[in-house]
């Protein structure tokens, strides 16, 4: 592929639930997937996923945001030729604001006026790992959601990377 020129083209966007990014609700029932599905005809590299949850409280280390308790938790993964691949959850599902530790991740704790708090966790794959998160035509990256989020602000799933043909 010397001397040839790869065009990118920039990426950003959310996993959705039928068109809605903001991932609260009461999903305790029923799992609800949010998920993106690359539908274009370039092969998607995904470069970063960034997590923000925002609560209007300070937020605890043995709770999911300031008040959340989840019993099943929260699981990444991304398809390849129709295959799960879990990048994080299939063992141990991320079920408090500690359990983030324990991943290859950034995070950042921002409070405003001392009593509204967002968490920022970011996932850098090409950085931490060395590899990108490629996802051809068809497939997908999807967090799995199995519990109440009904008392978080907000919850959103934002992914950066580009597309190329190859």
């Amino acid at each position: 592929m010397l001397n040839q020129d790869l065009k990118k083209d920039y990426f950003q966007g959310f996993l959705t639930n039928s068109g809605i990014k903001e991932a609260v609700g009461d999903f305790s029932l029923d799992q609800e997937d949010y998920e993106y599905i690359n539908v274009d005809k370039r092969k998607l590299f995904i470069t970063n996923l960034t997590i923000c949850i925002e609560d209007n409280a300070k937020l605890k280390f043995d709770k999911y945001g300031a008040e959340t308790k989840l019993k099943k938790g929260i699981k990444l993964y991304y398809t390849s030729s129709g295959k799960k691949t879990y990048i994080f959850g299939e063992e141990q599902s991320v079920r408090c604001n500690r359990d983030w530790l324990q991943y290859s991740c950034d995070l950042e704790q921002i409070s405003f006026n001392n009593n509204h708090s967002f968490l920022k966790i970011k996932f850098n794959f090409h950085k931490e790992n060395n590899q990108y998160i490629i996802l051809p035509k068809g497939e997908k990256i999807c967090m799995e959601l199995n519990d109440d989020f009904s008392g978080l602000e907000n919850q959103t799933f934002h992914l950066t990377g580009f597309l190329m043909k190859i």
